[in-house]
């Protein structure tokens, strides 16, 4: 009888381990695709984002907000220094290149 109640007890701890198992990988299942919905989510605003952006630039849309005349301010600006980038790593590669020659 003693080896039958560690049968039941063995029988019983594996049933609780596989249903955590079971558990966590549903979890890890709904985890993954929150994830992929939050990506989603933030590249759908950050397309609404451009397209308000570029129509408020064109003057085809009008947005009374101080925080929109700010970050349009921002946006400009990171342009800016995008491009004063841009024409730097140009004139590294030009040297680079004439520096071989």
């Amino acid at each position: 009888m003693h080896k039958e109640e560690w049968k039941k007890k063995l029988h019983g701890l594996m049933r609780g381990c596989q249903d955590e198992i079971s558990k966590a990988t549903n979890i890890g299942k709904k985890m993954i695709t929150a994830s992929q919905t939050n990506s989603c989510l933030q590249e759908k605003y950050m397309e609404l984002g451009k397209l308000a952006a570029k129509h408020l630039d064109a003057g085809i849309l009008e947005w009374e907000n101080p925080r929109v005349d700010e970050l349009l301010e921002e946006i400009e600006s990171c342009k800016k220094d995008l491009q004063l980038i841009e024409d730097e790593v140009q004139k590294i590669k030009s040297h680079s290149s004439d520096e071989r020659n």
